[in-house]
């Protein structure tokens, strides 16, 4: 898996150029697109989904809100959907970031693919429910209840799995499993021969 947002398809996955390399928004864009291009070519007819983790996050809801059409799905692993939040480090397009425009809380839509997010009670950027952050400060539940109030349909998984940047973990790794397979975005668990 690649750090950031990988397109999930049965072949694999695709990166993304990164802004602390030099590459300024909207050159994480143009890379998604060109990559759910270039994978819809190759499979065809079946399902795509995206799945980002913090700032690959905000480029997955950022295909979701703004591209639907092209996906089945998507998956926010303590993504970064608010571009204006925290407020004590908010994103500037000067410095290459994604502007107010791509703020995704307001793009969400009756157009929006389903959600899987899962987050920890212990991130201090994309917190659920932290008491210590303001509700206008939080990236995924602003999301989660955007796409409810949508009719878009949302797993949630929120769990005490470490600070921001956490690990790949059961507690998220194996619902989303199960939420894929359960929409057929995956194929079925094969049984082990003994």
């Amino acid at each position: 898996m690649v750090a950031g947002v990988s397109v999930v398809t049965p072949h694999g996955g695709a990166g993304f150029r990164l802004r602390t390399e030099g590459h300024f928004w909207p050159a994480q864009l143009e890379d998604g697109l060109e990559a759910l291009r270039l994978i819809g070519e190759e499979v065809a007819k079946r399902p795509i989904g995206v799945l980002g983790f913090s700032a690959g996050g905000h480029l997955a809801s950022v295909l979701a809100t703004h591209h639907p059409h092209l996906l089945a799905f998507h998956i926010l692993i303590y993504g970064s959907t608010d571009v204006e939040t925290p407020a004590w480090d908010p994103w500037l397009t000067r410095l290459g970031y994604p502007g107010i425009d791509f703020n995704t809380v307001k793009a969400v839509n009756a157009q929006t693919p389903p959600l899987f997010a899962a987050v920890s009670t212990e991130d201090e950027i994309a917190s659920y429910g932290r008491a210590c952050l303001r509700a206008q400060e939080e990236n995924t539940r602003p999301y989660v209840d955007a796409c409810r109030r949508c009719r878009v349909p949302v797993e949630v998984v929120l769990a005490k799995m470490g600070s921001h940047g956490h690990g790949m973990v059961d507690l998220w790794t194996k619902p989303c499993e199960a939420w894929l397979r359960a929409h057929h975005w995956a194929p079925k668990k094969r049984k082990r021969s003994k």
